[in-house]
């Protein structure tokens, strides 16, 4: 039975890098906001990022277009770059001023206080707006 097991998890993988490569190859790669993060601090161009990182302009471009792979090194060092965290190169737009993280990114800490409260009262009492 070990056997199977093994041999049915190594599938599993195997499938898991094939439906990777594919969805690279189809285009299909889930949307990230590297671009827009860069975009939103001063001179941070293209080339100076790519030169600041050591890889080619071409290549960060097809990065921030999902047409090319991006490991968890180039992950951390873009987020140092930008002042943010790698949760939100990947799923926070950054342009996007009605989104809560941008609310709360402009609340002062009472005011963050409130805005936990307000939001535990919603989901406790199912409040739709």
């Amino acid at each position: 039975m070990q056997v199977k097991h093994i041999y049915a998890s190594a599938l599993i993988e195997r499938g898991k890098a094939l439906a990777h490569n594919m969805a690279m190859a189809n285009g299909t790669r889930k949307k990230t906001f590297l671009r827009e993060w860069r975009k939103l601090k001063p001179g941070r161009t293209l080339e100076a990022v790519a030169e600041e990182l050591h890889i080619s302009q071409p290549q960060l471009g097809r990065i921030e277009k999902g047409q090319q792979p991006y490991n968890q090194d180039l992950l951390e060092a873009l987020a140092d770059l930008y002042g943010c965290t790698v949760a939100d190169l990947l799923m926070r737009d950054p342009t996007d001023k009605d989104a809560i993280w941008s609310v709360w990114d402009q609340a002062k800490p009472g005011q963050r206080a409130q805005i936990v409260e307000v939001a535990k009262t919603l989901v406790r009492t199912g409040t739709e707006g």
